[in-house]
């Protein structure tokens, strides 16, 4: 089968691309932006979609058999464009975050994916590009206290956590020490959704913006949090995204905010490390403590208060 889509210049715009290109126009109705250009360089436009000449602000007698370098400025990564350009002349599928700049010299980042179009016999005969607008925001942005719980990741693997709110510690019981250079995966248990988490990664990473309910985990007091997540990507100061920002507001759901049943026995009191804890156990009527390294399964044991203990089962030392 052929690898292109086959299609005139003309009907280009008039439906048939699955990908999700559309964003919302000033009265609800939706907007393609999109364009086609020649399959050479300079790349000149053959034509716009509506949405294309009104994301810009140019008329179509502007831009027509002008190249895709004047939507080009400071920050447009042209190497990254040109090999997305020459990937999808291949007849693969080809995206990625480029910036591109309006008449008035505003630039925006947009998640670009380009296609190209071939006639009945096979012959190239344009390359349809499609713009969905990027969600993006600052470093400064990220970084100011704004009062929400969030975190700052890198972009790239293994996504360490580069900033902490003030919030994000008071949700989680954590101090900054100890969630910086390590991932979000500390706050994350059996029952989190481990691909809506991939799928926050893998949209950041291309320039958009994300939402959705997972359950996270405040790992102290042994607590499922119903959590909506928003992911934004950070826009670097070469037009790449270099790191994600990522937003906690708690659900409040009643049946999410739950504790696993505590231990019958002897329940640990952990450090912030989990392992170095003191065990408080009662034997009949006496309390008895013991100090040491304590088994990783343990872990989740929450914290009781000591005269809370029950004894459950018989206690061999306990005289009758």
């Amino acid at each position: 089968s052929r690898p292109f889509r086959t299609a005139s210049i003309d009907d280009a715009h008039q439906g048939g691309d699955s990908r999700d290109t559309l964003v919302h126009g000033r009265q609800g109705e939706e907007i393609e932006i999109s364009a086609v250009v020649a399959v050479e360089k300079p790349y000149r436009i053959l034509r716009t979609s509506p949405g294309w000449l009104g994301e810009f602000e140019f008329g179509s007698q502007e831009v027509v058999g002008r190249s895709l370098a004047m939507f080009q400025g400071p920050t447009t990564n042209t190497a990254e464009l040109f090999k997305l350009l020459e990937t999808a002349r291949c007849g693969k599928q080809a995206g990625g975050l480029i910036t591109l700049y309006s008449r008035q010299g505003q630039g925006s980042a947009y998640d670009m994916r380009a296609k190209y179009i071939a006639d009945a016999e096979g012959n190239l005969v344009g390359c349809m590009l499609s713009l969905v607008k990027c969600d993006v925001v600052s470093y400064q942005t990220a970084t100011c206290p704004d009062g929400l719980a969030k975190a700052v990741v890198e972009a790239v693997a293994p996504s360490r956590i580069v900033q902490v709110s003030t919030e994000f510690g008071d949700q989680y019981n954590l101090l900054e020490h100890e969630v910086l250079g390590r991932t979000l995966n500390m706050i994350l248990g059996p029952s989190s959704d481990l691909i809506k988490w991939d799928g926050f990664l893998q949209a950041g990473r291309r320039g958009l913006s994300k939402k959705a309910v997972v359950i996270t985990y405040d790992m102290r007091e042994c607590r499922e949090i119903s959590t909506n997540v928003t992911v934004r990507p950070v826009l670097g100061a070469n037009g790449s995204v270099t790191h994600l920002v990522y937003i906690f507001q708690p659900t409040f759901d009643a049946a999410h905010q739950r504790s696993p049943p505590p231990l019958p026995h002897a329940l640990p009191r952990t450090t912030t490390t989990g392992y170095d804890s003191r065990y408080v156990e009662m034997r009949g009527n006496s309390r008895h403590e013991t100090h040491g390294m304590q088994h990783p399964s343990l872990l989740h044991a929450c914290q009781q208060p000591e005269g809370d203990f029950q004894d459950v089962f018989p206690d061999p030392y306990q005289e009758d």
